[in-house]
């Protein structure tokens, strides 16, 4: 049961955090004054981009956490 929360809790945790991510990502370029051409090209790379690493991650915790042991 601990592992099945400790897994969900990382995919929330993980989640929250690519969505700050991309929230700031996407303010920034907006002051800096990136046009629709940006968001439908540029953007769309970067959201890929941070999207995959954040499910390689969640797969890295998770493969970890099965693997984790008690130590008595």
């Amino acid at each position: 049961m601990n592992k099945l929360l400790t897994i969900l809790f990382g995919l929330g945790t993980i989640a929250f955090v690519y969505y700050v991510v991309m929230i700031l990502i996407g303010c920034f370029s907006s002051v800096c004054g990136a046009g629709y051409d940006y968001f439908c090209g540029t953007y769309c790379r970067i959201a890929l981009f941070v999207g995959l690493t954040a499910v390689s991650l969640f797969v890295f915790q998770v493969v970890r956490t099965m693997r984790h042991t008690k130590t008595r």
